[in-house]
C-alpha cells in the first residue's frame, strides 16, 4: 500500500509470493511427478519451483551444484534403497 510505514522485518503478500521454495523431486515415475507438481501448484500461500531428476547419482550432482529448500524422494527411485543412500553420498 502506498504511503504505509511498514517494520523491516514485516513481510508483504507481494514479497511472500515472490520466494519460491525450491524442491528436489527425486522420483522415475512420471505420474507420481505429475500429479506431486499438481499438488504443488495448488498451495494458495506458498509458491513452488520443483526440480525433478529420476535417479539418485543425478540428484547428488544437482545438489552439489544447487540449493533447495525442500527434497521428496522416492524411496524406491532407482539407485536409493534407504535415505540415508542420499545422505552417503
Amino acid at each position: 500500500m502506498k504511503g504505509v510505514a511498514r517494520r523491516p522485518d514485516e513481510k508483504t503478500e507481494e514479497s511472500a509470493v515472490a520466494h519460491s521454495v525450491k524442491v528436489l523431486l527425486i522420483d522415475a515415475n512420471s505420474t507420481d511427478v505429475a500429479e506431486m507438481h499438481a499438488k504443488l501448484a495448488d498451495a494458495k500461500s506458498v509458491s513452488f519451483a520443483p526440480c525433478r531428476v529420476e535417479a539418485l547419482p543425478e540428484a547428488v550432482t544437482l545438489l552439489r551444484e544447487r540449493r533447495f529448500d525442500a527434497l521428496l524422494i522416492d524411496l524406491k527411485t532407482p539407485g536409493a534403497t534407504t535415505w540415508l543412500d542420499l545422505t552417503k553420498s
